[in-house]
């Protein structure tokens, strides 16, 4: 939509933005801040800032009611925000305001963007029974303002995302119904009363009547089994940690492997004699081989740990354990026992 600009606004608008003292300090002053609010709300509307922008612009309108441009760039400021029931009411307005001023072209475009968002409108419809209106005391607020008997019944557009409904009445607590909704969806809410002495009601947000009073939660769909449980996680870890003890060990017999043959190309050593001529040599030698054996110790423990962790994980039952069972920290034992030419793992769980 093309920007307008707020000095054009009130060149054009037909009753003056002051009064006829055009230099009173107090309407100079207003003048000044509303265009300074302007020009600021422009830069974050090309920034595609609207939470910033809507904000200032909303100001701007309350300074210069009759700035037909502002209200049209706040409604494009809604709109870009996502707020589409906001947007729909500022068009109305402005296109109200033009059509009464003879500004025909905006009131063709702010008509336009009517006909545009009608179909996206989001609404919500509060049926109220009589029993529940007639209760004294009633009243009913929908995000925090006052729903009035001519709107029982009607289906008002609504910005999407959370909206919160509630009913009160003498001696009786608090009812409230959430309602999360989404571009042009209509919903239905049957308003209720919480029983008096209750402890209040919340009624579940849908399409449908809500439900009041104290009614039990639905049943979860959540299984009574727990897949991760304190053995799988444990087996998990046990499998990760061997996983990484073999990376520790391989990359030792890489350099093992670098020290071998750094004795070979500057120690004096011979690879097929496996003799050295300089003490640096055997030095190297005998580092390659601590790091080798190292090495072999290291991805042959990181191989048992990680076959053991996928074991523990695999074999371990689904569901948590029952009450006073032993938890996974006593209940699960891994022993790993390495030697020259022995091997064993043993474990309980």
């Amino acid at each position: 939509m093309k920007k307008l600009a707020l000095a054009a606004v009130l060149a054009l608008a037909p009753v003056s933005l002051v009064p006829r003292e055009a230099h009173a300090q107090g309407d100079a002053q207003k003048a000044a801040l509303a265009q300074s609010l302007f020009d600021e709300a422009d830069k974050a509307m090309k920034a595609k800032s609207y939470g910033e922008a809507c904000p200032k612009l909303e100001r701007v309108v309350s300074l210069v009611p009759e700035g037909l441009g502002a209200k049209l760039t706040l409604a494009e400021c809604y709109e870009g925000a996502g707020k589409l029931a906001s947007a729909f009411g500022t068009y109305l307005a402005a296109e109200g305001a033009a059509r009464r001023t003879g500004q025909n072209e905006r009131a063709d475009l702010a008509k336009a963007k009517l006909d545009a968002l009608k179909p996206k409108l989001a609404t919500i419809t509060l049926e109220v029974p009589d029993e529940v209106r007639k209760t004294p005391g009633f009243a009913l607020k929908r995000d925090g303002a006052e729903v009035l008997d001519a709107e029982y019944g009607v289906a008002v557009a609504v910005d999407k995302g959370e909206h919160v409904i509630v009913a009160t009445a003498e001696g009786r607590p608090a009812w409230e119904q959430k309602i999360s909704i989404d571009d042009a969806q209509k919903q239905t809410v049957k308003v209720e009363l919480a029983a008096a002495g209750s402890a209040g009601g919340a009624g579940a947000g849908g399409g449908g009547a809500g439900a009041g009073g104290t009614s039990e939660p639905p049943p979860s769909d959540k299984p009574s089994g727990t897949f991760m449980t304190p053995v799988r996680i444990a087996g998990l870890g046990i499998g990760i940690g061997g996983v990484v003890v073999g990376a520790i060990g391989v990359g030792l017999g890489v350099h093992a492997k670098g020290l071998y043959d750094d004795s070979n190309e500057t120690g004096g050593c011979n690879a097929e004699t496996q003799r050295c001529t300089t003490q640096a040599g055997v030095d190297q030698r005998d580092s390659a081989v601590t790091f080798a054996n190292a090495s072999t110790g290291l991805v042959i423990a990181g191989g048992v740990l990680a076959v053991g962790g996928i074991i523990m994980f695999a074999v371990a039952p689904s569901g948590d354990p029952p009450a006073g069972e032993a938890t996974a920290a006593s209940a699960v034992r891994l022993e790993l026992g390495i030697a020259p030419g022995f091997l064993s793992l043993n474990g309980a769980f």
